[in-house]
């Protein structure tokens, strides 16, 4: 468990993210982008959940979902 010093470029291994209250003002794209760019950074460990636990979906996690895969189908794409 972190506060948003996650979305400020430390990386761990093999790690799961869950952001609570996802839906709160703080979590705007960028910041849900940088959160979630967390998991996956190594060769090794190059998967993980995201979890998003809110009470609704707000156009920055909308979008998140949408730049997310994207990414993971361009970096499929390219082997």
């Amino acid at each position: 468990m972190t506060t948003t010093i996650l979305e400020r470029r430390v990386n761990f291994t093999d790690i799961d993210v869950v952001i609570m209250n996802a839906h709160h003002r703080l979590y705007n794209l960028a910041v849900l982008i940088q959160i979630a760019g967390r998991v996956g950074r190594s060769k090794k460990f190059p998967t993980g959940a995201v979890i998003c636990f809110h009470a609704g979906k707000t156009a920055a996690l909308n979008s998140m979902i949408k730049e997310i895969k994207k990414h993971n189908h361009e970096a499929a794409s390219d082997g």
